[in-house]
């Protein structure tokens, strides 16, 4: 079916999950619809889309690299498509680095409210969505073994990404997967652990990703954290551990692991997806204590959903990709 986002100023048309964007070369694998938002439960009759699907939505041909960017918590249908198009503006404009990039959107837009129950159900279904994305690799590398897949997660796409490596990694898929960054990672900082003691008590239940790591991807898992996030402050130091992306991990690292801090790539400014709308807690910046100990950067990082790069600023602003720009070097650096 046809249909015009307004908010965005884009056509796209879906069939079978899979959406075209016309107006950036950008393809959206939508998992949407296959659970059910206000209880986690799985919808065993909706047709999830499938590799081949995509295949055809890259005109049945391997191009030699692709990148899939998973999105995080509440964010809509049209907010994922946002997303995905500003890595992709952030990739090829800002670096120079012409690949496909392909949108895994999932079903994370449950319900936002006081006691917590719609942050556990998006656990639970990230959890579950990481076995799909795990299909979707092992089914597009059968058809492009020659292929590099790059994997890029934010926030709590970054519990999909890596329950999709655990999955990998059960089903012995080998080094399946080139890289991968994690952008802010709601994840426990202890999720990416060689020490499987330290992910028992973790609900939902993921076992601690680091054996994982090592054995599905091939280069580098990178972890890009930000200890200004005023996503990850607010609701992983009272509500629950401390956050992966906020200070980076805990406990024994994989040997194929690599963390650096990335507050000064994301600017103290309230709106980085063009909408007037507030994004991810942007009305905070500035008003946490601890920008102070920053000093020169006092109020960078405060942007949750910044890390993809920022539409308000110029294309000459040196801070415009956000996090991107690193994603980029650790490519170039270590193909």
């Amino acid at each position: 079916m046809a249909l015009l986002v307004s908010l965005l100023l884009i056509v796209i048309t879906e069939s079978q999950g899979i959406i075209s964007v016309y107006a950036s070369p950008v393809t959206i694998f939508s998992t949407r619809g296959h659970f059910d938002t206000m209880t986690g439960q799985e919808n065993t009759a909706h047709r999830l889309p499938t590799a081949a699907d995509l295949l055809r939505e890259l005109h049945q041909r391997c191009p030699g690299e692709i990148a899939i960017y998973v999105h995080g918590v509440w964010a809509s249908r049209q907010s994922a498509i946002e997303q995905v198009q500003r890595v992709d503006i952030s990739l090829k404009e800002g670096n120079n680095y012409d690949i496909p990039i392909v949108g895994f959107s999932w079903d994370s837009d449950t319900i936002q409210d006081r006691n917590g129950n719609g942050w556990e159900i998006a656990k639970v279904i990230a959890n579950n969505n990481g076995k799909l994305l795990a299909d979707l690799i092992v089914g597009y590398k059968s058809a492009c073994p020659s292929d590099a897949v790059r994997l890029i997660g934010h926030s709590l796409g970054s519990r999909v990404i890596l329950s999709a490596l655990q999955s990998l990694h059960d089903e012995s898929s080998g080094k399946i997967i080139r890289s991968v960054h994690l952008m802010g990672a709601a994840v426990d900082d202890e999720q990416v652990s060689t020490n499987d003691s330290l992910c028992l008590s973790n609900i939902p239940p993921l076992p601690c990703s680091g054996r994982a790591i090592e054995s599905t991807v091939q280069t580098k898992l990178y972890n890009l954290h930000n200890p200004e996030d005023n996503m990850l402050h607010p609701v992983w130091v009272y509500k629950e551990d401390y956050a992966l992306g906020l200070d980076g991990s805990y406990g024994s690292e994989p040997n194929n692991y690599a963390q650096y801090i990335v507050l000064d790539k994301i600017p103290p400014i309230s709106n980085a997806d063009g909408d007037p709308n507030t994004d991810c807690l942007d009305s905070t910046i500035g008003a946490w204590g601890w920008n102070e100990q920053w000093g020169q950067y006092w109020g960078y990082g405060d942007n949750h959903c910044g890390y993809m790069g920022f539409r308000t600023l110029s294309s000459s602003d040196p801070d415009k990709d956000g996090a991107i720009e690193g994603v980029v070097r650790d490519w170039r650096s270590n193909p």
